[in-house]
């Protein structure tokens, strides 16, 4: 009897054991390998544009436009602009590299609870060269994952890596923000002109450099092009529509001529130019590149102290 019973018992047990691993495998989330990634898989070199909305930036539509194989532009209402490249890339690498590792739910009550439903932390719309499309609503971020919705489906997964960070930018981020770069070593005159006729220039003289008869302090015209040569600007004067001549002038002669301009603004803010990107203006507040680039003739000089304009 105590066999029977022992008997009974085990197969009562094996049956309650294949109960749970069906429940698992047919009611439950789905697991890696039993995912088609198929949904999430995406040629990156096939993209012709992509559409981004994002709380970071108000839910207001970011398009990443690729002009050919290798130029892309963004747009957001009637603003076109360069791309910064390193967000770009980061993007596409993420775009090209999407891993669902599992489904979380696929009630659409759920939604809310991830943060995938329509109004997500961000959209993701992705146009192919063939015209297909792809949207993805990107939610919450734990433990190395993102959840994520494809369209108007009721599956969450969660994708491998933090992709909300990717995505959740504002248009500012997406743009270039070079304001000058400068071959240091190659130039060889720079030419101040300030108001009120307070004009000077800078030259090199086989390796001495001069002002007008008057030896530079060669210290303080390093630190000036070691400061100078490389200068990102975050903040853009898109409304800024120039009706009068700049306030100050700075032409930087080498390979090439570079001219930058500046306009005085407001009390703390000066707008700036490069003639490397004519039709870009961008706002320095509070003049800091500003205290960088338009530097007094005496700041040059080996018998003063860097007095800023």
């Amino acid at each position: 009897m105590k066999k029977v019973n022992n008997k009974t018992l085990f197969l009562v047990l094996v049956l309650l054991a294949i109960v749970f691993i069906s429940t698992r495998i047919f009611h439950s989330p789905v697991r890696e390998g039993n995912l088609d990634k198929k949904l999430f898989a995406i040629d990156t070199s096939n993209i012709s544009e992509i559409s981004l909305k994002s709380k970071a930036d108000q839910f207001k539509e970011i398009s990443l436009v690729r002009d050919n194989d290798k130029n892309w532009k963004v747009k957001q209402n009637t603003i076109t602009s360069e791309v910064e490249r390193y967000p770009l890339n980061n993007l596409l690498n993420t775009i090209g590299h999407l891993n669902p590792e599992r489904i979380v739910s696929r009630k659409k009550e759920k939604w809310g609870e991830y943060n995938v439903s329509d109004t997500a932390d961000a959209a993701l719309i992705i146009k192919t060269k063939e015209g297909e499309i792809k949207e993805f609503h990107v939610g919450k971020e734990t433990m190395g994952s993102t959840y994520m919705r494809i369209g108007d489906e009721k599956e969450v997964y969660a994708v491998a890596g933090n992709i909300l960070d990717v995505v959740n930018k504002k248009f500012t981020d997406w743009r270039e923000r070079t304001f000058l770069r400068l071959d240091k070593k190659a130039v060889t005159k720079i030419s101040f002109k300030y108001p009120a006729d307070s004009a000077f220039f800078l030259e090199r003289k086989n390796k001495t450099w001069f002002i007008g008869n008057e030896i530079a302090d060669s210290i303080k015209v390093q630190e000036y092009l070691n400061k100078a040569h490389a200068k990102d600007l975050a903040e853009f004067a898109d409304d800024f529509k120039p009706t009068k001549d700049a306030d100050i002038k700075i032409s930087l002669e080498g390979d090439a001529t570079i001219e930058l301009k500046a306009w005085h603004h407001s009390f703390y803010e000066w707008v700036l130019n490069s003639s490397a990107r004519p039709n870009v203006y961008f706002l320095d507040k509070g003049k800091i590149a500003y205290a960088d680039i338009f530097v007094p003739k005496q700041y040059f000089l080996k018998s003063t102290s860097n007095i800023n304009k």
